[in-house]
């Protein structure tokens, strides 16, 4: 996954949620991590940075009313300012800004509120200021974001019944929707790798299909 919200479920006692792939660890002090290859992923994500960011206010509103994508796109303004810190060419926005929902009229004011304190949470943490955000996220992308994320945000559940809203590179876009969907889209005990599974055979020039509805 691009970016990865936990939606709901919780870890038994004294064990914790990897904060990178949602695996279940014993609980330690510091940010969850299950192993190295995770720290490193975290720190190259920008985990470290977005510890920094109060998104309390983005976090009510997925708590609230479901609104998931406003932290997932937080989650990708990191990865791009640790890109770009470490001298990195940014590589995350490109591809998901290729194909994306418009937005209706009516949801800009509250497309403008996410926008608003997003950008105010990672200026108030000193990561960057109103000018830069300005050129790396105007209004206009963030609302692209938004749209790509409708197309590409999948809730899978993990072994350990947690529930976890996954930001999907842009080739899930590219499977239409059935009823009867003839592949699942499936992870394990974490949010390491997301599978897509044929759920029963598939014929030769067989269109693949999954379910763009949560199940």
């Amino acid at each position: 996954p691009m970016a990865a919200v936990l939606k709901a479920g919780k870890a038994s006692s004294g064990m914790s949620v990897c904060a990178q792939c949602f695996a279940l660890t014993p609980a330690r002090p510091g940010p969850a991590l299950c192993s190295s290859s995770c720290a490193l992923a975290y720190s190259a994500g920008g985990g470290g940075m977005l510890e920094r960011v109060d998104l309390s206010e983005l976090q009510e509103l997925h708590r609230s009313h479901g609104r998931k994508f406003p932290l997932l796109i937080a989650q990708l303004l990191a990865s791009l300012l640790a890109e770009m810190k470490a001298g990195s060419v940014p590589s995350q926005w490109a591809p998901l800004e290729l194909c994306f929902a418009e937005m209706e009229p009516e949801a800009m004011p509250q497309i403008e509120a996410e926008y608003t304190a997003l950008c105010s949470a990672f200026d108030a943490a000193g990561l960057t200021n109103r000018a830069t955000l300005q050129v790396l996220l105007p209004l206009n992308r963030y609302a692209r974001l938004l749209g790509a994320a409708q197309l590409n945000a999948f809730e899978l559940r993990t072994s350990t019944d947690l529930a976890i809203s996954c930001l999907l590179p842009p080739v899930v876009s590219c499977f239409n929707h059935s009823c009867a969907p003839n592949v699942l889209v499936a992870c394990g005990d974490s949010a390491r790798r997301v599978a897509f599974i044929a759920r029963n055979d598939v014929a030769s020039g067989e269109e693949l299909c999954i379910s763009y509805v949560d199940t």
